[in-house]
């Protein structure tokens, strides 16, 4: 009883450390873009923005495409590699891959060149080759157990962002252009002296050490994760398409400001993504799996309500002092986006079930499901309800695919939801029916104050405890 109770204890010791490495290494670059997000308000006229945005999203699904999710793929086959020679093995397959794609890629592009006049087209095209080198590098250092520079690559580049941006659109005022080539210019150093430290590359990468079973069964790994990614993207992508085909570019860039501000959720749940990706994959022939699983879930589900409701009530009060009156209206979308972020974070924690059995292709069926709700939700109800239609389509397509993945990959592992979890789900919806009747300062205060007054009740015991531990040590120190 005790080892079982020693062994528990060092897991959660290990999870929370690797949260909080990997929540030093990715909220660098995402706090930066957040926090860089009111500079652009006043610096970059909506129309504008609104367009740099699809660019910049459209940037994001062709990496994954042509990438073909070997990000996460690397990653789980250096997890399981044996020795020196296997992860030498992977990584310089992997890169024969990707150097091939991007040949392939600059040649499509050329093409396209010769027939359309695409705005930005090459600028895009070296962005998506540098944040793809960056996202297969990062998942390197933390596939070979060196987690802790993938946050000093975060901290880094995040840095050299913020610095690069206020020399390119602050300063030279270059517009969009100014922000692609900070976000080139900020990879490139930042890839470059990790490398010169390191020596990664220098390693690992031998053309002798290339093979085409191990290129195939990272692909057979990765392809199906591509398609996924491609199909997230449909979900939440293509909500500005519609946006800005239907009511109109200045829409588009003033629904991806408070988007912006809604996706913090989804990088909170990244750090969470990351680090419990690391541990599911290692704990997963574990005895008591399932109530480790459920442990954590319960958890999880707990944080995620209780920062959808604090945030969002916070952000409204401050939200006038944070954009340019321009975008101040575009506030009334923040809680259903909120909600619909979180949905489909939590969808990210049964996705591991296909990742841990090795079995990435059984997760295909449910995102294209869920990927062709959406797009008809789109079409069906921006007609009637403009803006909010297409939210209310990602909040539907998000709890199909939930419930669908959450009953299928019991195959995997059997999560028991507490009933702590169902109340405080039930919270966060009646909250967003009081979001919109708090107008004063001082509701929106009291409100808030109920909130975290009614969250202590939920509170999972696992949190409580250790909430409680803390607090004894913390007071026995001070006595002392």
């Amino acid at each position: 009883m005790k080892c079982a109770s020693e062994g528990n204890s060092s897991r959660a010791k290990k999870f929370i450390t690797d949260i909080l490495v990997y929540a030093i290494g990715t909220l660098g670059s995402k706090l930066i873009t957040f926090m860089l997000v009111p500079l652009y308000t006043f610096f970059i006229a909506a129309e504008e923005y609104g367009y740099y945005d699809i660019s910049l999203s459209i940037t994001l699904v062709l990496m994954g495409v042509v990438c073909v999710q070997m990000n996460d793929g690397i990653f789980r086959f250096l997890i399981d590699a044996k020795d020196e020679s296997e992860k030498k093995n992977f990584i310089s397959s992997v890169y024969s891959i990707l150097f091939r794609n991007y040949l392939i890629l600059c040649g499509i592009a050329y093409v396209l060149s010769l027939f359309f006049t695409i705005p930005y087209l090459w600028v895009m095209v070296i962005l998506l080759i540098l944040m793809g080198l960056y996202e297969i590098q990062t998942n390197i250092y933390r596939g070979i157990g060196l987690n802790k520079y993938f946050a000093i690559a975060g901290i880094l580049t995040s840095f050299l962002l913020f610095a690069l941006v206020l020399i390119f659109v602050v300063w030279l005022k270059m517009g969009i252009m100014g922000i692609f080539i900070a976000h080139i210019l900020a990879r490139i150093l930042s890839l470059s002296i990790i490398e010169l430290k390191l020596g990664v590359l220098k390693t690992y990468l031998s053309i002798k050490s290339i093979s085409s079973a191990t290129s195939s069964k990272l692909l057979k790994y990765s392809f199906p994760l591509m398609i996924n990614g491609l199909c997230w993207w449909v979900i939440n992508s293509s909500n500005k398409v519609f946006i800005s085909n239907y009511i109109g570019l200045e829409e588009n860039g003033k629904y991806a400001v408070v988007v912006k501000f809604a996706s913090i959720l989804m990088i909170l749940s990244t750090i969470f993504y990351k680090a419990w990706q690391e541990n599911a994959l290692q704990q997963y022939h574990s005895p008591d799996r399932n109530k480790f699983f459920s442990s954590i879930f319960n958890t999880f589900v707990y944080g995620m309500c209780f920062l959808v409701m604090v945030f969002c009530f916070v952000l409204k009060i401050f939200y006038p002092w944070i954009v340019d009156s321009n975008y101040s209206d575009n506030i009334i979308y923040l809680y259903p986006l909120v909600f619909s972020s979180m949905i489909y974070c939590i969808n990210t924690f049964f996705e591991l079930g296909y990742q841990c059995s090795h079995n990435t292709a059984r997760s295909m069926p449910s995102i294209m499901i869920a990927g062709g709700v959406n797009l008809i939700g789109n079409f069906v109800l921006i007609k009637f309800f403009g803006t909010f239609g297409i939210i209310a389509s990602s909040i539907i397509s998000f709890s199909i695919l939930l419930i669908y993945r959450a009953i299928e990959t019991r195959r995997y592992f059997t999560i028991n939801i507490s009933l702590k979890s169902w109340l405080m789900f039930a919270f966060v919806i009646a909250s967003g029916v009081t979001f919109y009747f708090t107008e004063s300062l001082l509701s929106n205060i009291v409100y808030l104050l109920i909130i975290i007054s009614v969250s202590l009740i939920f509170m999972p015991a696992e949190i409580r405890n250790k909430v409680l531990a803390m607090h004894g040590s913390i007071i026995k120190k001070f006595k002392k």
